[in-house]
């Protein structure tokens, strides 16, 4: 299980060897911040894991760190649009990195047929509401010990959803660790709501959702299509 005081403690002695080691990085436009990849990285670090697959590459940002930050796993990386303008820029960004598998298709598709067990999954698309039940399929098959979605900010919906019904899940934007985490991200300018003291939370927030034995992921894919629904029709 993934604690978050854990994280905590740990987040002020690696700090100084996160920003260094990654200082190199360029951060490109549209892509995971610094400090929620350190978050990301301070949760895995309390997992047993195999490899780690995401989907939504767009210019490489998340599949560069995490090819940097893992280099002993295998980095798979899954995404939808093969004409995106943003394809040229990723390959040129990962190209000299051999612990990466770039593909292009459908990741909701993809994954179940690919996935093994102790697989991390990072999704950063789809968004919103078919992020959220990609996510709860995947964690009903067992196979995930942690499952993490980009851009779950508060106050949306599926942020919502998540909160009321997911009680273990931890995020980025937790304020006890953006306090610690938000200077990576100095060299990056953010709207106003995702400052540190912003109505939305810190960043675009990074949701991770730890598997639990015995909750019932079908019931609760099945409220998320409810309540997806709800969203759609009547702006709940």
């Amino acid at each position: 299980m993934i604690k978050l005081n854990k994280i905590l403690k740990q987040a002020k002695k690696e700090k100084i060897n996160f920003e260094k080691f990654t200082s190199d990085i360029n951060y490109e436009n549209k892509g995971i911040l610094f400090s929620e990849m350190f978050f990301l990285f301070l949760c895995i670090d309390q997992l047993k894991t195999n490899r780690i697959i995401e989907s939504g590459r767009a210019r490489g940002q998340s599949t560069l760190m995490l090819a940097k930050l893992f280099p002993g796993k295998k980095i798979i990386s899954i995404e939808h649009d093969p004409n995106s303008p943003d394809v040229e820029i990723a390959h040129e960004r990962l190209k000299d990195l051999d612990n990466i598998e770039l593909k292009f298709g459908d990741a909701i598709l993809e994954v179940p047929n690919i996935c093994e067990k102790q697989d991390i999954m990072l999704i950063d698309g789809p968004k919103g509401y078919r992020g959220l039940r990609f996510a709860l399929k995947l964690l009903g098959t067992g196979n995930f010990p942690a499952i993490f979605i980009h851009d779950t900010t508060k106050r949306t919906s599926e942020r919502k959803f998540i909160e009321k019904n997911i009680k273990n899940a931890i995020y980025s934007d937790d304020l006890a660790f953006a306090r610690i985490a938000y200077s990576l991200d100095n060299k990056i300018t953010l709207p106003d709501e995702l400052q540190i003291n912003g109505s939305r939370g810190y960043g675009f927030s990074l949701a991770c959702i730890p598997y639990e034995k015995g909750v019932n992921y079908n019931f609760l894919l099945f409220k998320s299509i409810l309540s997806g629904l709800m969203h759609r029709w009547f702006k709940i």
